[in-house]
């Protein structure tokens, strides 16, 4: 124990129990783990000179699944909103592409960050709309078309 405040009146004691500073780093660490387990990252690749094809592969520390789609298939790229469950304010968003043949998001999470995946947004519908861009490369957390 410590003496937090003393005075003529009043004694004010603090405990720090040695479990406090035993355990909190094991569930920190826990946490760490369990979000690195869980959470993923997503590859988007597509190459208009090599097999026109786009790949997007979803990997955690757990699994990998690689999907592939034609180029010639991809119609737009947008910004999907959800309310986050369990909470009344807040909304969080992920890119999905359209293809004619369904939805493909670039990640399996939804995140707060809305300006990135707007940016997110524009560049492959860039992507879409510029036939002479060769390639799109999204890492998840930027889109690159380079020239």
């Amino acid at each position: 124990m410590k003496v937090n405040r003393q005075s003529s009146s009043l004694l004010t004691l603090r405990s720090l129990p040695w479990t406090t500073w035993l355990f909190c780093p094991l569930f920190i660490g826990f946490g760490a783990m369990v979000s690195t387990i869980v959470v993923g990252k997503s590859v988007l690749e597509c190459d208009r000179n090599g097999s026109t094809q786009c790949t997007i592969t979803y990997s955690n520390a757990l699994n990998q699944e690689t999907r592939k789609f034609p180029i010639a298939s991809l119609q737009e790229a947008r910004v999907e909103t959800s309310r986050r469950r369990g909470r009344s304010s807040g909304r969080t968003s992920r890119v999905v592409l359209l293809t004619s043949d369904g939805r493909v998001p670039l990640s399996r999470e939804y995140t707060f960050d809305r300006s990135r995946h707007s940016r997110q947004v524009d560049q492959a519908n860039q992507f879409i709309a510029t036939p002479t861009v060769a390639r799109l490369l999204s890492t998840g957390t930027k889109v690159v078309a380079p020239d």
